[in-house]
């Protein structure tokens, strides 16, 4: 459910249409559904196992923080990547 909210959310305040939204969930949606799996059972195995008590919030945050970022690169990496040109071109005008 998060990740369908996140991208539609994304997807249109990049002003993406819906038909535009529903083809990248489709197909970003497994792959990023798979990563979150991977990632969180391998940090959830390291916060009951190794963390103590009173670091454990900060250690969740903290991964947590970073697979946002890595959530928002992933999700922004196949428009295709001509976006930042066009930006600086815009920006020389």
């Amino acid at each position: 459910m998060f990740f369908s909210l996140f991208l539609t959310q994304q997807e249109v305040l990049m002003g993406s249409s819906l038909p535009e939204v529903e083809a990248k969930l489709r197909a970003d949606g497994p792959g990023l559904i798979q990563r979150a799996w991977m990632l969180w059972i391998l940090v959830h195995c390291v916060t009951f196992g190794l963390v103590p008590d009173k670091y454990r919030v900060f250690w969740t945050a903290t991964v947590n923080v970073g697979f946002g970022l890595v959530l928002s690169s992933t999700s922004n990496s196949s428009d295709g990547g001509d976006e930042p040109a066009q930006v600086q071109a815009e920006v020389a005008l």
